[in-house]
């Protein structure tokens, strides 16, 4: 009778453990299969390009049938933890990265740059202001948050904070591809990973970028560029809007903008570097990239700045 109950007990638990995985989408494995990850986190990062971001968890990948179960937790140390700080391989990286660039498996669409996290900030205008981005030619929108709508973002200004949909933001974000031939590439600067990162950052400080934004930059970029030698070509608004449009509903009276092109140098020299054949062989104006308009009877300001690389 206590073997029986004992049974019950078991057989109640194991159908218990099932449902609360089944709950939170995953499934049991069997045979070192894979499970599915439960979320988007670091710790569902994939290791490898047969992997993909999603497709496991470091938790999910030790357990196996028969005690499945009981084993939630890794006995042992995912296969990353060495590499120091204890989430991902490439956290000193910007992305997915390989053979100077981004890898391209990873991030779909047509064009041949990727632009990582272009920062929109906005100031001035208490007024609802409707601002899209429009993806031209070879470009398309990767990710944004909050969710950039066909009709793109809804929006108002208050107490230094951007309120969508009733959440107040420090800064509208977004990834996309393009295209590098819609991009100049004559000018910029050169140098090692240090040396570009004081340059951009003395850039956007000439471009009169608010301390905050500045900030951002540096606590982003400081840690995700990859170590190397490479050259910058800086993109202004007038190069950007052959790919990403800006459409405002209201007209800004003062906005600048900046993508930073980041190209590894061993990739110019061998002819990998896309429409970036030359090193460049002119200096760029940083006060090229800020714009005003007169006519504008309103107060809004927006201010971007980006960093892309190579899709390769």
């Amino acid at each position: 009778m206590k073997i029986f109950i004992s049974l019950i007990i078991f057989t109640s638990i194991i159908t218990s453990s099932i449902q609360s995985i089944h709950a939170m989408g995953m499934a049991p494995v069997s045979g070192g299969q894979k499970a599915t990850c439960m979320a988007m986190t670091p710790q569902c990062m994939g290791n490898s390009s047969g992997t993909r971001p999603g497709q496991f968890c470091y938790n999910c990948q030790y357990m196996s049938q028969p005690n499945w179960g009981f084993n939630m937790v890794p006995y042992r140390y995912p296969w990353w933890h060495s590499y120091g700080q204890y989430s991902y391989p490439n956290y000193n990286r910007p992305g997915v990265w390989q053979r100077g660039g981004l890898s391209q498996n990873y991030y779909p669409g047509p064009g041949n740059i990727v632009a990582g996290k272009p920062n929109l900030y906005i100031h001035g205008s208490a007024e609802e202001t409707r601002f899209q981005i429009k993806f031209k030619g070879k470009s398309n929108l990767l990710a944004a948050s909050p969710i950039h709508s066909k009709d793109g973002w809804l929006f108002k200004t208050k107490n230094k904070k951007i309120t969508v949909d009733g959440v107040a933001h420090d800064y509208l974000y977004y990834d996309y591809k393009l295209d590098s031939n819609t991009l100049q590439n004559e000018k910029g600067f050169c140098g090692d990973r240090t040396d570009i990162y004081k340059k951009m950052v003395s850039t956007l400080n000439q471009m009169q970028f608010k301390d905050k934004e500045i900030t951002d930059f540096e606590e982003f970029w400081s840690l995700k560029l990859p170590k190397g030698n490479f050259c910058v070509y800086p993109q202004s608004h007038d190069d950007l809007q052959k790919s990403a449009q800006w459409n405002s509903s209201v007209a800004p009276a003062y906005f600048k903008r900046v993508l930073f092109v980041v190209i590894p140098s061993n990739q110019i020299e061998t002819g990998k570097s896309a429409s970036f054949k030359k090193r460049p062989n002119k200096g760029w104006n940083p006060l090229s990239a800020v714009y005003r308009l007169p006519s504008s009877k309103g107060a809004l300001q927006i201010h971007e700045w980006g960093v892309a690389f190579l899709a390769k």
